[in-house]
């Protein structure tokens, strides 16, 4: 539409990653999970960044690119890394309760895989 406007209507999506990766990082995770729970913490934080990165293309159109193309690219991986945590949620039988941070993000990921 060449309005740059409505990459505004990316902010949403960018908030969701950010409040995502603030609510898992204060998930306390044992050890033998750390790696998984690292790497979807870094997925969202990355995915965050990049949609900023793209919101910011009026100003700086490379970066924007850029943030394009990591967001592409962590998506491939974050779908394998939420894969791996969603079994391991499932397999161990790890239960939350509504007080835990990371509640609402994990139960909509149990639900929909």
């Amino acid at each position: 539409t060449n309005n740059t406007k409505n990459l505004l209507k990316i902010e949403p999506y960018r908030s969701a990653y950010a409040k995502a990766a603030k609510n898992l990082l204060a998930v306390r995770t044992p050890s033998s999970y750390m790696a998984i729970h690292l790497d979807v913490l870094n997925s969202f934080a990355t995915s965050e960044e990049s949609l900023l990165r793209m919101m910011q293309f009026e100003t700086d159109p490379l970066g924007a690119l850029y943030g394009m193309r990591a967001y592409v690219e962590e998506y491939a991986r974050a779908k394998h890394d939420i894969t791996l945590l969603v079994d391991v949620v499932k397999q161990t039988s790890l239960v939350f309760t509504e007080n835990d941070p990371a509640y609402g993000l994990l139960a909509y990921l149990t639900k929909t895989r």
